[in-house]
């Protein structure tokens, strides 16, 4: 466990610094990435950020997909109603 006993949350997907390019004859709708995290101690939920805004709520095993857009993007998971954080992981999509 983190300082004070916080629970522990690793992004496992995607990779920091991660380039990723959008192929333009993949329908939008199947150009997703895949969000992967780990949790220890397990939890009941996760919170997926991106870009600073809430994206999706998801129970175990805290995998969801967001569909690719262009530019830099920030991504993070959080405990809800909770202090314990990922570390911030910054793609690029072109």
């Amino acid at each position: 466990m983190g300082a004070g006993g916080e629970a522990q949350l690793l992004v496992t997907s995607p990779r920091p610094g991660e380039h990723l390019l959008l192929d333009p004859e993949t329908p939008p709708g199947l150009s997703t990435l895949g969000l992967r995290v780990t949790v220890n101690p397990r939890a009941e939920q996760v919170v997926w950020y991106v870009d600073g805004q809430p994206f999706a709520t998801v129970d175990y095993p805290f995998t969801t997909r967001w569909p690719l857009k262009p530019g830099e993007h920030r991504f993070e998971a959080r405990l809800p109603f909770a202090p314990a954080r990922s570390r911030v992981v910054t793609v690029v999509v072109e």
